[in-house]
């Protein structure tokens, strides 16, 4: 069992070390997940230059609007905008209120931002069956999305990263890099095995039919050895487990700053095999989790 602790690291700067402006959307419904997720934007602003927009989606297209069209101050963009002001003042917000259905009108405000933030109610040990919100959209998003939980509390672990080591995951593995680079973290690569091998023709077997996990291995080698020549200040751990994926990625995320997944289109026939992990790690979040999709054609 791996248990990934946070070591001593030296404090972060207290201005931006990632000179590249991040457009950031920021989903707000008043609630505590939103005001967790209001928390992480403003932690985030110490390391990365960015810009906010607040949007907050009503069905009707009147509440939190005054009669000049504009956010009502005392509505629940208020608070957020307020807390950026005092604990991110640099950073340009924009707050609108709009109308429609919600995973539609994030979807849209995502189209042109580079990161979508939204917050979660879900918990470790969460017992629903119905998806949530944030696990709905996170996984469709045309774009990087970070899902917060409530409970939120800043950390100094590592930057933790789910590998396929099939391709698809080639952006999500980017990401956590220029994260731990900027954040001067740990960042850990996780892969996880249990296909028996008529599923899985990379995994070898040997006489008595016991797995040797070679090819996971492998898999993952393929992507850390390039990982660590393009970044050499980057101290990367390889993490090969065998077992549900979901359960080695919650437990290697226990003591993360962030848990980085890809996302790839999958049949019918791979969720009744494999399950979604996405699913399986949004619902139950212990640290805040990012979903990166592939990357877009130009």
């Amino acid at each position: 069992m791996t248990d990934i602790r946070p070591r001593r690291l030296p404090a972060l700067a207290p201005h931006a070390t990632d000179h590249l402006v991040e457009h950031l959307v920021l989903a707000i419904d008043g609630g505590p997940a939103a005001a967790a997720a209001t928390r992480w934007v403003g932690e985030r602003a110490r390391s990365h230059v960015i810009d906010a927009d607040l949007v907050h989606v009503v069905p009707d297209g009147t509440g939190g609007i005054a009669a000049d069209g504009t956010p009502r101050a005392d509505g629940p963009i208020g608070p957020a905008r307020r807390h950026l002001a005092r604990v991110a003042p640099a950073v340009e917000v924009t707050a609108r209120v709009l109308e429609g259905e919600p995973l539609q009108v994030l979807a849209a405000c995502a189209v042109d931002a580079d990161l979508v933030v939204l917050g979660t109610h879900r918990g470790a040990g969460s017992p629903h069956l119905v998806a949530a919100f944030a696990t709905r959209f996170a996984a469709s998003a045309p774009c990087p999305g970070v899902v917060v939980p409530a409970g939120w509390r800043r950390s100094a672990g590592p930057i933790v990263c789910g590998v396929e080591g099939d391709g698809s995951d080639v952006a999500a593995v980017e990401f956590a890099a220029r994260e731990a680079a900027v954040l001067h973290r740990e960042l850990v690569l996780v892969h996880s095995w249990r296909l028996a091998p008529v599923v899985w023709p990379a995994l070898e077997v040997d006489l008595e039919g016991h797995a040797i996990p070679h090819g996971p291995s492998a898999r993952l080698d393929a992507v850390a050895d390039p990982l660590r020549k393009a970044h050499p200040e980057l101290q990367v751990v390889r993490v090969v487990e065998h077992g549900a994926a979901v359960r080695a990625l919650l437990r290697a995320g226990r003591h993360a700053s962030l848990l980085v997944l890809g996302t790839h289109g999958v049949s019918l026939i791979d969720r009744l095999l494999l399950g979604s992990v996405t699913r399986g790690v949004l619902e139950r979040p212990v640290c805040p989790v990012a979903i990166v999709p592939p990357h877009r054609a130009d």
